[in-house]
């Protein structure tokens, strides 16, 4: 076991019709390990919100957000990068360091 910190990812611009399995194959197809998924639900029915985030390692964040950052999907282009907390600082999950 790895004692490497981990970091949360913010992939936004994530086509309002795309689902779940949609967005988290798309994840797969990079190769990183994901140690955490959330897709948010819309409040308007959609099945996205719009946006999801991946739990990853840290040293796996730059190569994720590579990949991710930039890339047409579902006829939009992805926004990737390490989230934001609302002071504008990288965010760490409480639970990952």
């Amino acid at each position: 076991m790895t004692d490497e910190k981990r970091v949360k990812i913010y992939i936004g611009g994530i086509d309002w019709d795309a689902n779940e399995d949609d967005v988290k194959h798309l994840v797969d197809e990079t190769g990183v390990q994901v140690h955490e998924f959330i897709f948010p639900q819309s409040k308007k029915g959609y099945a996205s919100a719009g946006f999801a985030f991946a739990v990853v390692n840290e040293g796996d964040a730059e190569e994720f957000i590579r990949q991710l950052d930039g890339h047409s999907f579902m006829e939009r282009v992805l926004r990737c990068e390490v989230a934001q907390n609302q002071q504008g600082q990288p965010r760490r999950d409480r639970f990952f360091g």
